[in-house]
């Protein structure tokens, strides 16, 4: 358990919430993380831990893409209690770009 609820996720929280994932979203072999992180506390769950010490739920997010089905999903992993909720998925947009690609190119056509 951590010292404090904003410290990072250790390697054990993000193999478990890939493996919920892919439990309970019914992902294939094949899919990738494209990002998990911690699901930071809400507010007021950061000032009952800062008045009284309680620990909120440690949650992390997820976001990974399935190849075969050429879908991204979107979720958060509930630590403590093992279960996924998916925010979303959807299908991948045929050449659709990062923001940041988008915004070099502008850059790059403004001069």
């Amino acid at each position: 358990m951590p010292a404090h609820p904003l410290e990072p996720l250790f390697a054990e929280e993000i193999t478990a919430a890939a493996a919920c994932i892919r439990a309970q979203a019914g992902l294939d072999p094949n899919s990738f993380f494209e990002t998990i992180t911690l699901d930071e506390p809400s507010r007021a769950e950061r000032a009952a831990f800062t008045e009284n010490g309680t620990i909120p739920p440690r949650r992390a997010y997820v976001c990974c893409y399935e190849r075969t089905s050429n879908r991204t999903f979107r979720g958060r992993v509930d630590l403590d209690q093992d279960k996924a909720a998916v925010v979303g998925s959807r299908p991948r947009r045929s050449g659709a770009h990062s923001p940041r690609r988008v915004r070099r190119q502008r850059q790059d056509r403004q001069g």
